[in-house]
């Protein structure tokens, strides 16, 4: 992430509010050594874009980068059906890290 914070482009950064995710710290605090490594984008509005592929699923974190608009947290699991999930935290972060885990 802190590589798209460094982009000239403002187009290509995301936003402050964006790069601010807190969720990203509280998941960490529960995962601790076993956080794994991802990818980081930036899509619509400056906002931020996290993928973890894992072996038994993917994990996408969607961050607008305006506060107004929805951040939510989509999880596809080899073993159920993918879902959605609007009302983010880190501990769910984690949760959804961890099942695609294994």
């Amino acid at each position: 992430m802190r590589a798209l914070d460094e982009e000239e482009s403002e187009e290509d950064k995301p936003s402050k509010f964006a790069s601010e995710v807190s969720v990203l710290k509280q998941a960490a605090q529960f995962l601790k050594r076993q956080f794994p490594r991802g990818s980081a984008s930036v899509g619509a509005n400056q906002g931020l874009r996290l993928t973890w592929r894992l072996p038994k699923g993917e994990v996408r974190l969607i961050v607008d980068g305006a506060k107004a608009s929805k951040t939510y947290l989509y999880v596809e699991l080899a073993a159920a059906d993918s879902f959605v999930e609007y009302a983010i935290s880190g501990e769910k972060l984690a949760h959804a890290i961890w099942q695609a885990l294994g």
